[in-house]
């Protein structure tokens, strides 16, 4: 069993974290999760992968064959805006309960209108980050005012989200732009993953053809792999951050997932994938 304190800040900079069937890993429960002023952070290492030993490339991350519990502390992934914020604007009000955000999580202030695409045929978008620097209530500070206008377009009558990507247990990696960490959870159907980040992981490039070598499938920031079909014992993945990654975002793959109020960004293709 792998256990990391809930009452005391942990740091791990590793290669891999590989479970078996009969192993868990334990980072917080439901019953006691990692508690708000304490951070754990995971960080998977950079540098070539030894094809000899690791043909089919798991290494760099985490590959859970048995239980796991993933809980930080509570905080709403996304709020809508109770006002529309405009360009030059340094505060946003939210609704809801945002008493779970801190000064210096970072934010974004979801874009609403036609942005063009870049030079690479990419869409670009007027999502805007931004860090907490105070919070008064529901009335938050911004470290820089805004550049665009994040109002409904006309004639469309819609909410406004803005999204909080910090969680105080981060997942990421050494280097994004070498070799990436993954996060993947096989055949067991013990996983509840909560109020977790997954930043800059996840190396499969959906934009590119696949081989065995320089873009493996399956290595995704969050993947729950066959970890079984039982509608009344699904996995959990609740109130997650997952940002960056060239492929997909939180998969699941022949598994029953209960997936609710994650936030999900910078994805290159999919955010959020049930396959098969």
């Amino acid at each position: 069993a792998l256990n990391l304190a809930t009452d005391a800040d942990s740091r791990m900079k590793v290669d891999t974290i590989f479970s078996t069937p009969v192993s868990t890993i334990t980072i917080g429960t439901k019953a006691d999760p990692v508690e708000a002023d304490v951070d754990v952070e995971i960080i998977f290492n950079d540098g070539p992968i030894d094809l000899a030993r690791d043909p089919g490339q798991f290494s760099r991350g985490i590959v859970a064959h048995g239980e796991i519990s993933i809980h930080g502390a509570e905080k709403a992934a996304y709020l809508a805006l109770a006002a529309e914020p405009m360009a030059g604007d340094s505060e946003i009000r939210v609704e809801g309960d945002a008493s779970g955000w801190q000064v210096g999580d970072t934010l974004v202030i979801m874009g609403t209108h036609r942005a063009g695409y870049n030079n690479d045929g990419t869409l670009r978008t007027q999502d805007e980050e931004r860090t907490i620097t105070a919070l008064d209530g529901n009335a938050i500070t911004l470290d820089r005012a805004l550049k665009h206008d994040h109002d409904a377009p006309q004639g469309f009558d819609f909410d406004v989200f803005v999204g909080n990507q910090t969680r105080n247990v981060l997942l990421t990696s050494e280097n994004p732009e070498g070799v990436r960490g993954h996060v993947m959870v096989m055949h067991h159907p013990e996983a509840d993953i909560r109020y977790a980040e997954f930043l800059e992981l996840g190396r499969t490039d959906k934009s590119l053809e696949f081989d065995d070598v320089t873009n493996v499938k399956g290595r995704y920031p969050l993947h729950l792999h066959r970890t079984g079909t039982d509608a009344d014992n699904p996995a959990i993945v609740v109130g997650n951050a997952v940002s960056g990654s060239p492929g997909w975002g939180r998969v699941q793959h022949d598994s029953a997932a209960a997936i609710d109020f994650n936030f999900v960004y910078d994805i290159a293709v999919a955010g959020i994938v049930s396959e098969s």
